[in-house]
């Protein structure tokens, strides 16, 4: 079916859903990312927001926002658009940090400690929200989606950001308390599956 990447980025995961057989179209307001999602890899992508794209109505029957919701001014109106551009029945999987997790308690425990600043990138204007899973399950369902499931992924210093640390030490620390978080249910990161819901017509 039609499938919708807000904030596409340079279209790497529009060009996998494509070759596993959607119709994609991605939405990007970086230019450089745009441009190569657009002219270097040949990608249907609209440049701007989903705002000034002004897609029609229940056009798609899948949306994927992977790592933006924390980035956006006001993520209840994006969810809200999200939605409008959805087919009934369709499906929405959204991903961001979770700033509940154990590594972000236990950095920013040691930064406090220490008198640092918290980590740049967990912060304004880098990311202008942080959600836990109850918000931002609060957030789609004030957005009208019904939510399926809120579930973790695989914590950041085993995959996304397996080098992250300056020196040795940071990244085998970081690992550990990664691999605690497993054990405790406390990733940095989750994934959220929402549906919006068949009008009922009776």
């Amino acid at each position: 079916g039609t499938l919708l990447d807000v904030g596409c980025f340079d279209g790497m995961f529009l060009r996998n859903a494509e070759q596993a057989g959607f119709d994609v179209m991605g939405v990007e307001p970086m230019w450089e990312a745009y441009h190569y999602a657009h002219d270097v890899r040949g990608l249907p992508v609209v440049h701007g927001t989903l705002e000034t794209a002004a897609l029609p109505a229940e056009r798609f029957v899948a949306a994927s926002m992977l790592d933006v919701i924390e980035h956006v001014m006001d993520p209840v109106s994006e969810l809200r658009e999200v939605h409008r551009v959805l087919k009934p029945g369709g499906v929405l999987v959204l991903t961001t940090p979770n700033s509940s997790g154990l590594l972000q308690r236990v950095v920013g425990t040691k930064r406090k400690i220490l008198g640092q600043p918290w980590c740049p990138i967990d912060d304004v204007p880098w990311h202008i929200w942080g959600f836990t899973p109850r918000a931002i399950r609060r957030c789609l369902e004030k957005a009208g989606f019904f939510v399926e499931a809120v579930e973790a992924l695989e914590p950041s210093p085993l995959t996304t950001n397996e080098n992250g640390g300056s020196k040795r030490w940071k990244r085998f620390s970081l690992c550990q308390v990664a691999k605690a978080s497993k054990i405790l249910h406390m990733s940095d990161r989750m994934m959220s599956f929402a549906r919006k819901v068949v009008a009922d017509r009776t």
